[in-house]
Formats: C-alpha cells, structure tokens, sequence
C-alpha cells in the first residue's frame, strides 16, 4: 500500500516486519590485542529496507547470513 494523506505527490512505502538475529563474541588476549567473531542474519532470513526509489517497490533486499572476524590491536 503506498498513500501520504498530507501530500498526495509523496509515496510511502510499507513492507512486511522481520526480525534478524546477530551475534557477537569477543575475547581479549591482553588489554592490546583483541579478537572479536561476529555472526550478522544468523538465521539466513531474507529481509527487504525501504527504497529511496518509486523504482524499487518492493523494497532493497539485505544481505545475507555474514561472518565476520576482527583482530585489534591497540597501543
């Protein structure tokens, strides 16, 4: 459904709800070096964000299940 009742010419769009779950877990080795695992869309589920485009209605589809691993180091 796409309607603006202040002003006809702007769309608004509206998607389906969705919930993701992220995860993160982190360890320190020393107060310098730091190794963090992270987890984004653990369980694989397939979500859209609102378009800044009317060329786009349904939506921007967002990535995937991520992993990612960072290592710091601080001094």
């Amino acid at each position: 459904k796409r309607d603006n009742f202040q002003n006809p010419e702007i769309q608004v769009q509206t998607l389906d709800s969705y919930w993701v779950l992220d995860m993160k877990l982190g360890y320190h080795f020393s107060p310098e070096l730091k190794l963090d695992l992270g987890v984004w869309n653990v369980l694989n589920e397939k979500y859209y964000s609102p378009s800044f485009s009317t060329f786009i209605e349904s939506g921007v589809p967002n990535r995937k299940r991520e992993l990612r691993l960072n290592l710091a180091f601080e001094y």
